[in-house]
């Protein structure tokens, strides 16, 4: 009888043992995905970190945890993103800012936020990815072309504009795997793309202007996708933020080049 009773209550002893298990795991899990990174998106004064050896700047593209202590002085400016729940954090100095489990304080009450687009939910930020391409891009023609770029809406797919000489242009939209959409030869600083030119929502197209001359190298050019979800334009303090979410989109150019903005600076 009590080898029965000893061998009966083994599975519940267990069930227990491994309910209790369950329970810490779930209670872990749920404090990591509070004590989540958050990216600084914006830098202007003197910002350091609490570090062990001292204090460190801390710049844009940083990565701050949970438990790290940062200081503000009285003419600075900080911008974190929470990408788990698409919130950008601002404080003006002076300020010490603590990044918690739960949310961002700064000297001790909860940072301003703002919640952006949810487009920009959990994007991930490739930070050496960015900077080495915006390096690549400086030194570029004096001819830009300013838009379609990135993630357009379908009301805006269709008009080209760029900056430069109003001269003569050879103007080029194909796909992403060279595939020619439309050429043309146009004058001045914008072309809508005629009507029998049908673009596709989700397609990647490339397009430039050049030179007319046929040897003559490209000026400018970029990449969209036509996407009927597409946010609106990024405000200067989500600049980095939007370069990040093209970036993930395989958008890479379009992300260089609006990293390349004085603003988003």
């Amino acid at each position: 009888m009590l080898n029965r009773d000893h061998n009966h209550g083994m599975p519940n002893a267990w069930l227990q043992v491994i309910g209790f298990i369950v329970v810490l795991w779930a209670a872990a899990s749920d404090a990591m995905a509070q004590a989540r990174d958050v990216l600084v998106t914006e830098v202007r004064g003197t910002v350091v970190k609490n570090a062990v050896k001292g204090v460190t700047p801390v710049r844009a593209l940083d990565n701050l945890k949970a438990g790290d202590r940062v200081r503000l002085s009285s003419d600075s400016h900080l911008g974190l993103f929470a990408s788990s729940d698409a919130l950008l954090y601002t404080v003006d100095g002076p300020a010490e800012v603590v990044v918690g489990p739960k949310g961002i304080t700064a000297n001790g009450k909860p940072a301003a936020s703002s919640r952006l687009d949810e487009a920009y939910r959990n994007i991930k930020v490739n930070a050496p990815e960015l900077v080495q391409g915006s390096l690549v891009m400086r030194g570029a023609s004096a001819a830009r072309v300013e838009g379609p770029e990135g993630i357009v809406a379908v009301s805006d797919a269709r008009r080209f504009q760029w900056r430069g000489q109003e001269s003569a242009w050879h103007f080029e939209l194909a796909t992403d795997d060279g595939k020619l959409v439309h050429r043309a030869e146009v004058r001045g600083n914008g072309y809508v793309l005629p009507d029998v030119v049908a673009l596709e929502p989700g397609v990647k197209y490339v397009w430039g202007i050049g030179p007319v001359a046929a040897d003559a190298p490209s000026a400018d050019w970029t990449e969209f996708i036509v996407d009927a979800n597409a946010p609106p334009r990024a405000e200067p303090t989500q600049r980095l933020i939007h370069a990040a979410w093209l970036n993930a989109r395989g958008l890479h150019r379009p992300a260089q080049r609006l990293l390349e903005e004085p603003s988003a600076r």
